[in-house]
């Protein structure tokens, strides 16, 4: 006698899988995206070069590289101490 096969019964529909993974596709990538802007405020240098930086030096500390630098100048020129709070926000 044959046994029967279960069915198998996913918690997400089908249609609903892709956007799930979407979902959580975005949640990660702002996580890293939070992560990174975290290191690079952390690390920020009042001599790595930036938009708002007149005296800026060639050589470039932050962790994030000339990106980072620029980010956070830019983020404390605009908000100041403020700018460690958007990561949170970005997260949240």
């Amino acid at each position: 006698m044959p046994q029967a096969k279960k069915k198998s019964k996913s918690a997400i529909p089908e249609g609903n899988q892709i956007a799930h993974r979407l979902s959580e596709s975005f949640f990660i990538l702002t996580m890293l995206l939070a992560v990174y802007l975290v290191a690079c405020l952390v690390t920020y240098d009042p001599t790595d070069p930036g938009p708002f930086n007149p005296v800026a030096s060639e050589q470039v500390s932050n962790a994030g590289r000339l990106l980072g630098a620029w980010l956070a100048n830019v983020s404390l020129f605009l908000t100041g101490y403020l700018a460690y709070t958007l990561p949170v926000v970005l997260v949240y």
